[in-house]
């Protein structure tokens, strides 16, 4: 594909043109970060700026600010607001931002006053707002619910809509589920322990293995593989609290004061020493050092006990923060990888893997995709 479309494209690598398609950008983007000069990453075909570009439109793509301000306004077809279009229901009729943010929200989670927000580690299944106006209790399960005004008994959301039942195993009616569907509440559910697939610490599992990762911690879990809603990039994105699926560059963070470099900044981690900013966090991963035990270059950090930094073997801890493949002492790049990993996966996807190479080369490719890789 990326061949043909060279081929046909002679320029595709330095005019910027928005009409290429994702192999040649990304191509372009690993080439521009093995060094070579003189290309252009497509740009927006409305603002020409090199961002991602999440939409073709005709005569080329936009990125994602552009797609929402090409969409017209429309009536909302639940709330009646004039606004951009977030998304169609299955009508086909138009749906605001703010009644779309009802697909972020697991019912399990939803208001039992509203039946819209989200409710957070409590068991009384009622949102901030809707604690703060009139309410009842459910005359089935006695959880919070909206009053009724046409004189029948008080159901809350959850109640009205079925979603309650049985917990299989106490009995108390609830919307929760456990993985083969079966009705299960919060206080029978019981989050499996073992090792993190990441960090390598034995810690309660909220992520089971799915989709190329691993078991995961609460730490280590940092929502699933989206599309950001504001830069346009793919990557774990968390929105259910705000309404809005945003990465971790992108979400809102307080900035606090780190604790190595002593600058106000967006904290990466919470180490024993303080919070740590993604530069420190970095560079505190990624340095080696000759460890004053046993003399090996390995990844020095001060570990509770000891009062200087050493490696993790003679500290006694398990491997954390480390290569899920290869197990190299590097700051994960993407997905529990080190970069030297994920350069691997990325080559392969583009070129192929080391035999398709090979077969390129003994039957002379010429192209300049391929002149530039080697």
């Amino acid at each position: 594909m990326i061949t043909g479309y060279l081929i046909a494209h002679p320029t595709a690598l330095v005019d910027g043109d928005s009409g290429a398609p994702d192999p040649v950008a990304r191509l372009i983007e690993d080439l521009i970060a093995s060094g070579v000069e003189g290309l252009q990453r497509p740009r927006c075909l409305d603002c020409g700026e090199p961002k991602p570009l999440v939409r073709r439109v005709p005569g080329g793509r936009v990125c994602n600010r552009c797609r929402h301000r090409r969409r017209p306004q429309e009536m909302c077809a639940q709330c009646g607001t004039i606004a951009r279009r977030a998304k169609r229901d299955a009508d086909g009729k138009p749906i605001c931002a703010r009644c779309n943010q009802l697909t972020y929200v697991p019912t399990v989670h939803r208001c039992g006053v509203c039946g819209v927000n989200r409710t957070y580690r409590t068991k009384k299944r009622i949102c901030r707002e809707c604690a703060e106006q009139p309410h009842t209790s459910c005359a089935a399960c006695g959880l919070p619910a909206a009053i009724p005004t046409d004189g029948t008994d008080p159901r809350c959301s959850h109640c009205a809509t079925g979603t309650s039942v049985p917990c299989r195993e106490c009995g108390e009616l609830t919307a929760g589920r456990d993985r083969k569907g079966r009705p299960r509440c919060e206080r029978c559910y019981q989050r499996p322990v073992g090792t993190c697939g990441r960090c390598g610490r034995v810690r309660a599992i909220v992520r089971l293995a799915v989709d190329g990762d691993p078991d995961l911690c609460a730490i280590c879990w940092t929502g699933p593989t989206a599309r950001c809603e504001q830069c346009g990039k793919v990557r774990p994105c968390r929105g259910e609290r705000r309404g809005r699926m945003l990465c971790g560059t992108c979400a809102p963070v307080r900035p606090q004061t780190c604790s190595h470099c002593g600058q106000q900044r967006r904290p990466t981690a919470q180490w024993p020493e303080g919070p740590v900013c993604r530069s420190c966090y970095d560079r505190a991963l990624d340095a080696k050092g000759a460890c004053p035990r046993c003399g090996e270059l390995r990844r020095l950090m001060r570990y509770d006990g000891s009062d200087t930094a050493i490696c993790r073997e003679c500290a006694g801890v398990p491997a954390h923060h480390v290569c899920g493949r290869c197990g190299d002492e590097h700051a994960p790049y993407q997905r529990g990888l080190c970069p030297r990993c994920v350069t691997t996966d990325r080559l392969t996807e583009l070129l192929g893997d080391q035999d398709a190479r090979r077969e390129r080369d003994s039957m002379g490719c010429s192209s300049c995709c391929c002149r530039s890789a080697r």
